[in-house]
């Protein structure tokens, strides 16, 4: 499968882009704790998210639009490409941390998704529609060109009917189209769709 092949090892040196290890020998999940908002501004909480189903819902309500936003080197791309993994399946070997795997250990969460789209979004700037970002970076790496429109067409019809979940990696290192789109966007039809977008802290950018 794709992601086996482009999420299942990681850089390990920041001035190495060479130096990989399997994610799942070095992975230590992140901190995450709840974040809500109070008259316009986010406030931190308390409230340690350890597991997915608190990811995507908080005291029973759904969140179709999830923000993952820390430090630069907190651990959220890897965060995004552990979860993409656990969702088709991949076993893995925790040996960075024996209590590691406690976390997020919840996997069935995610086969309420019928298909994960993994996107790294510094790969598509100067563009906004989510659909767009899925067909070059997912679907021109699977398909040959003259395959390609047939699978196009099957893409509308998932992302139409099914319920997806699209993981937008890197937003502060997106480069928007233009001042009206402040976030990448879904078309209508594609309104069943999940998302999490994940973004470094706006003081950490250089």
């Amino acid at each position: 499968m794709l992601y086996m092949g482009t999420l299942n090892h990681v850089t390990i040196s920041p001035l190495n882009d060479y130096r990989h290890e399997k994610l799942g020998d070095v992975y230590m999940p992140p901190k995450i704790v709840q974040i809500f908002e109070d008259k316009g501004a986010c406030k931190k909480t308390n409230t340690q998210v350890t597991q997915y189903r608190d990811v995507f819902s908080t005291n029973g309500k759904v969140n179709p639009r999830i923000f993952l936003q820390g430090e630069a080197g907190s651990g959220k791309t890897t965060f995004l490409a552990k979860l993409a993994l656990d969702w088709c399946g991949e076993p893995h070997v925790y040996s960075a941390s024996d209590t590691s795997s406690i976390f997020f250990s919840d996997v069935d969460v995610l086969k309420g998704f019928s298909f994960v789209f993994h996107i790294t979004l510094r790969h598509s700037v100067k563009q906004f529609d989510v659909y767009t970002f899925i067909k070059e970076q997912i679907i021109d790496s699977i398909y040959s060109q003259k395959d390609r429109e047939k699978a196009y067409r099957l893409l509308n019809e998932i992302m139409k009917r099914e319920q997806c979940l699209v993981l937008l990696d890197g937003l502060d290192e997106w480069t928007r189209p233009g001042d009206h789109h402040n976030l990448p966007t879904f078309v209508v039809d594609h309104s069943k769709c999940d998302v999490i977008f994940n973004t470094t802290l706006e003081t950490d950018r250089g």
